[in-house]
């Protein structure tokens, strides 16, 4: 009963969503919208930005358990996320037109960096690289950044059409130079490079 009770409670908070900004929704307006009062609400919830997370989890959850997200192809897995936002434009615009903006972000750091990192992992086992866990982590973060910004220059853009072609850019630029990036932090004698190119 308790995870009914939140998945109305989220079911409402999504379709307000799809009206107005986060900031502007009140807990009286997904009570109202499902036939629940305060009370029940704040059982489950501390507040609206609360509900927002749990909703967004789902959402991860959903992808993380669907059929592309268990793909090998990691273009694949990570032009997924772009789909997904677009099919929920409304709701994905009125939250990063809000001070929910970080829950995206979470929701990114939660898909992508697994992704990045398994390839990183994958990468260095076949090369057969010594690498030491901060750098890998380094290169991960690196191309992490690199997939928000294109993400971020999205959104900001309204969502227009066209992401497929930077996208390709990204996959484009990144294949390769992964591999290339991870070998210079490899501390094996003789291989990777030093502080300053020496």
């Amino acid at each position: 009963m308790s995870n009914n009770t939140k998945a109305e409670l989220g079911k409402a908070l999504y379709t307000l969503l799809e009206k107005k900004n986060l900031d502007r929704i009140t807990v009286s307006d997904i009570t109202g919208l499902c036939g629940l009062n305060r009370q029940t609400f704040y059982y489950h919830f501390h507040d609206v930005y609360e509900l927002a997370e749990w909703v967004i989890d789902r959402e991860v959850d959903e992808l993380a358990a669907s059929e592309s997200a268990k793909a090998s192809d990691w273009h694949r897995l990570l032009l997924q996320i772009f789909v997904t936002f677009t099919e929920s434009r409304s709701v994905a615009l009125h939250l990063y037109r809000s001070r929910g903006w970080h829950h995206i972000i979470d929701y990114m750091r939660r898909r992508v960096s697994p992704i990045l990192e398994t390839r990183a992992r994958r990468l260095v086992g076949e090369l057969g690289l010594d690498v030491a866990e901060e750098d890998l982590l380094f290169v991960v973060r690196t191309y992490q950044y690199a997939f928000y910004g294109v993400f971020d220059a999205w959104m900001s853009s309204g969502m227009k059409e066209g992401i497929s072609g930077d996208l390709d850019r990204l996959f484009r630029l990144a294949d390769g130079n992964i591999e290339h990036a991870l070998a210079n932090f490899d501390r094996r004698p003789g291989r990777g490079t030093t502080t300053g190119g020496e």
